[in-house]
């Protein structure tokens, strides 16, 4: 025998059954796979805004942000240690503070360091030529494997400075550098394998070597200074701290010791050129403003995702009875903009209406019919509501003459 608690404990039991049963998601399942595509979203922006300098390219070849030995990290780091304002400029438009390092490659166009020299306006600008061919090791993607010197390493300046040549030669051993201008720096060892200027490019030299060619030389004409030789300031060169020392001396004397420092650009070199919209909202002054989206948008989520009482019943599109269908058919008439039309048309089904109930004369015409109606009828008479009928033009009217012809049949069949 069954008792009633146990009854009620059953009843209890099934209907906890079948609302689980009926569930069909679990709420932790949810909430863990919204907070993956969250975090995945996240990332995949963050990634995609920043992969130009997470790529493995940043740590090979000769720029600013390079670290194998033909880069030139090193000389960033050291004058940024020594106190030196530096910076990387990701800008095809440096600006005019300061002095504007350029790195040019061996494919690099003439034209774009044609471009950005003429965009500094007379500012001093560093160009350092190319010098040894390099590329990728298999092994290590980060790392370079050296092939020897470049082909044309003057060819970056064919626009900007035309008729300077560049050639290399073996340094003798223990020959020395020349820096008479530089303070502080008489002479410094000249590298391995030397490259210089054309003595006869009309430049003013600044290094030179010990025969009398241009390592560093200066072009009035734009204010530029024209660097033979990368490894005097490469991260190759950078091993020694008397050379690193003379490099930091050598930048200072060029003009960064000006206000603004140095400007290492990377626009020749790929990384940079314009402005991301990823990477505008993900860093000051942008980032308050994307966090506080993203709280508004937090906000939204769990305003949505909460819920208070039982939700209602949708009703019934179309409601049931009588009622709810002529609602409908005013509804309809009245989007159809048919007031006017349908005026007419009801005062000839009201005196229908009453000459049926008061046993009209059959074979009337609508005259005739209304003639009679006329007679029967009470005033205002039925002739004179068929014509305003006609009238009607608006949707107020219609319903006025509507209200007449009710009133006017109710009174017609004694019925109130």
């Amino acid at each position: 025998m069954t008792t009633p608690a146990a009854g009620a404990a059953s009843n209890k039991a099934a209907g906890a059954a079948s609302t689980r049963k009926a569930a069909p998601f679990n709420r932790v399942v949810l909430f863990v796979l919204l907070s993956v595509g969250v975090v995945s979203a996240v990332a995949f922006a963050f990634l995609t805004a920043y992969a130009p300098a997470l790529d493995a390219a940043h740590n090979r070849g000769g720029h600013a942000l390079s670290r194998a030995g033909t880069g030139f990290s090193a000389i960033v780091d050291l004058a940024t240690a020594s106190g030196t304002p530096t910076r990387l400029s990701h800008d095809d438009r440096p600006g005019d503070a300061g002095l504007l390092v350029l790195t040019p490659e061996a494919g690099t166009s003439p034209a774009q360091v044609d471009r950005l020299v003429r965009a500094r306006d007379g500012e001093p600008t560093l160009i350092i030529v190319p010098k040894w061919e390099t590329s990728p090791n298999p092994i290590r993607p980060t790392w370079i494997e050296t092939h020897g010197l470049v082909a044309a390493p003057d060819a970056p300046l064919s626009t900007v400075a035309p008729g300077v040549g560049v050639t290399t030669r073996a340094a003798r051993r223990g020959e020395r550098l020349i820096a008479p201008g530089i303070a502080g720096v008489d002479t410094f060892p000249a590298p391995a394998v030397l490259q210089r200027l054309d003595p006869a490019a009309g430049l003013d030299a600044i290094v030179t070597a010990a025969d009398g060619s241009v390592v560093l030389g200066w072009q009035t004409k734009h204010n530029i200074f024209i660097l033979a030789d990368p490894d005097l300031l490469d991260n190759a060169g950078m091993r020694d701290l008397a050379a690193a020392r003379i490099a930091i001396a050598l930048l200072r004397d060029l003009g960064a010791a000006k206000d603004g420092g140095l400007v290492f650009d990377v626009t020749l070199n790929g990384f940079g050129g314009g402005r991301d919209l990823l990477r505008l909202m993900l860093e000051p002054p942008f980032l308050g403003l994307t966090l506080a989206l993203v709280a508004v948008a937090g906000l939204a989520v769990w305003q949505a995702a909460i819920r208070f009482g039982t939700p209602a019943a949708p009703g019934r599109a179309i409601a049931f009875g009588s009622a709810a269908l002529i609602d409908n058919i005013a509804a309809v008439i009245a989007t159809a903009k048919r007031e006017g039309a349908i005026a007419p048309r009801y005062a000839a089904l009201a005196g229908a209406t009453v000459a049926a109930h008061r046993h009209a004369p059959t074979g009337l015409t609508d005259r005739e019919r209304a003639a009679w109606l006329d007679r029967v009828g009470t005033t205002p008479r039925f002739s004179v509501l068929a014509h305003d009928a006609t009238l009607v033009d608006t949707p107020a009217a219609a319903l006025a003459s509507a209200r007449a012809l009710h009133r006017w049949q109710m009174e017609a069949v004694h019925d109130r």
